[in-house]
């Protein structure tokens, strides 16, 4: 039997990666006998350089799973695939589970990852956010499985798992191609609530002889998550936005972190401002510097007031106040005040605060009733700190209306500068559209610029939109007839004008746009 793998090439420091059409024969074969260890296997393989990549390689080989296995050798298998993992711990250590034993068939690892200085920049520069930021920040699970194992097997076993965490599956078997797009299809139909990708055999054979240190997890990603069912579009604006989605908007963030940057930020919906806000304190909370950035929602405050009791309990939950003490008022002069003297502390010192207010158009409205002395508070501290204090207001288009409407009463507003979240540029949108699909394994052929196009041009170039359409793209694979794919030649999914045309006429997906206008 034979397998197939990406082929990968290298272009302006970014991996391209596409399921090759022509199989990779000689990975299954050089693996496929299950019987003998596989560290044995590769290293009698002629295809690894006496170089730092080779080298890499052999700690990769020699660190596979074994039965018995233990925490460490599981934590150096997770650092030689481009994991830093702070721990690996067997589940059930300590109580005799039976699945520590000799003999067992499956052995399973609760993996704790370190964080990144800066957490919004991860390591992992992919954008599947499960096995990146948010593993980071959530950890993910590994099982090691021994014996032979088809597809059917192998979903029967992980639906036996509890549906706690993104699994990866280590499988001391090397599947042939057959049962690996059988894979592909019974993981998306079995909707098994998290993820699961399989690392078998063959897949290690590939990075072995393929090792490289910097892009080997990128290069994982690309190889597994075709065969595993796997959601990262994430078109809710309520939900958290993975760094690793924030695509495009580079001149926009500047803007908003920014010291010297804007204040006001707004926009028509479903163009990425709450995205943006909470890229910005995700990329500045609590970053290596000690700087601090709190992002408020105001969409639910009736008044002036209780927008201000909103913010002072906000920045009191997130321990933004010195020593656990709490600041809870409706008075925006006390609530600057209070921000004020948490600046000027010599002890406990904070760089730099960001707060931004979302949702604030009905905040602004009611603003104009008190000559806008909320925002003269707020301006208050931002010019007298040093560059140390920096708000930031985002609201629909109507927020322009309301900022000429105070011109005339000589407001702070009119010396507040502003940007325009604007639709998405072409390159941004299909930067976007395109690279999260790539590494699930779907493409566009080199003739489909029109259904790129046509894609985008329903979406109106909205990230939002772009998202809702991907992701329900991919749910298409979950149903019944396979999105009308045949399972002996995917992956990879090829997107043809009937897929285009399926999902933006299907009426789930059309009542969706309208919802979120």
């Amino acid at each position: 039997m034979i397998s197939t793998f990406p082929a990968f090439c290298s272009t302006k420091q970014t991996i391209t990666c596409f399921l090759a059409p022509a199989p990779c024969r000689d990975y299954y074969r050089s693996v496929s006998e299950n019987g003998t260890p596989l560290p044995k296997l590769l290293g009698s393989s002629s295809y690894v350089p006496r170089n730092k990549k080779g080298r890499g390689a052999q700690e990769l080989s020699k660190n596979w799973i074994s039965n018995p296995m233990d925490g460490d050798r599981m934590k150096r298998l997770l650092a030689a695939l481009g994991w830093d993992v702070d721990r690996a711990v067997l589940q059930g250590e300590g109580d005799g589970d039976a699945m520590r034993a000799r003999g067992s068939k499956q052995i399973v690892f609760r993996v704790t990852l370190e964080s990144s200085a800066n957490h919004a920049r991860s390591r992992y520069q992919h954008p599947i956010a499960i096995f990146g930021s948010e593993a980071e920040r959530d950890g993910f699970r590994t099982v090691c499985l021994f014996g032979q194992y088809d597809a059917d097997t192998l979903v029967a076993t992980c639906s036996r798992l509890s549906a706690t965490l993104p699994t990866i599956v280590f499988l001391d078997y090397a599947l042939d191609l057959k049962q690996r797009r059988r894979l592909a299809r019974k993981m998306k139909e079995a909707q098994l609530g998290k993820t699961y990708a399989v690392i078998d055999r063959v897949v290690m054979a590939y990075l072995f002889r393929n090792y490289d240190e910097i892009q080997v997890n990128r290069m994982l990603m690309m190889l597994i998550m075709p065969f595993a069912a796997c959601q990262p579009y994430v078109p809710d604006s309520g939900q958290p936005m993975p760094p690793e989605l924030f695509l495009g908007r580079k001149e926009d963030l500047r803007a908003v972190e920014a010291a010297a940057g804007v204040n006001i930020v707004y926009g028509g919906r479903q163009l990425g401002k709450s995205a943006l806000l909470k890229m910005a304190q995700n990329d500045i909370d609590h970053d290596e510097a000690g700087d601090r950035a709190i992002l408020v929602d105001l969409h639910d405050c009736a008044s002036v007031g209780a927008a201000a009791l909103a913010v002072s309990r906000e920045l009191t939950d997130l321990h933004f106040f010195k020593g656990g003490q709490g600041v809870e008022t409706e008075d925006w002069d006390t609530l600057a005040r209070a921000i004020m003297q948490r600046l000027r502390d010599p002890v406990d010192h904070i760089p730099y605060f960001l707060l931004m207010l979302d949702e604030a158009d009905r905040f602004i409205e009611q603003c104009a009733a008190v000559q806008y002395r909320p925002f003269d508070a707020l301006k208050r501290v931002q010019q007298n700190g040093s560059a140390k204090f920096k708000f930031v207001i985002a609201g629909l288009h109507n927020i322009v209306r309301f900022s000429r409407g105070a011109l005339g009463d000589n407001s702070v507003l009119a010396h507040l500068t502003h940007c325009t979240v604007k639709p998405f540029r072409v390159s941004e949108a299909r930067e976007l559209l395109e690279t999260p699909l790539r590494y699930l394994g779907f493409r566009f052929s080199e003739e489909s610029g029109s259904l790129i196009s046509l894609i985008l041009a329903h979406a109106n170039y909205f990230p939002g939109l772009i998202q809702l359409y991907c992701k329900e793209l991919i749910r298409t694979l979950s149903k019944e007839n396979y999105a009308g794919y045949d399972e002996n030649r995917t992956p990879p999914y090829e997107i043809t004008r009937d897929h285009v045309r399926a999902v933006l006429t299907n009426h789930e997906f059309l009542e969706q746009v309208r919802e979120k206008f």
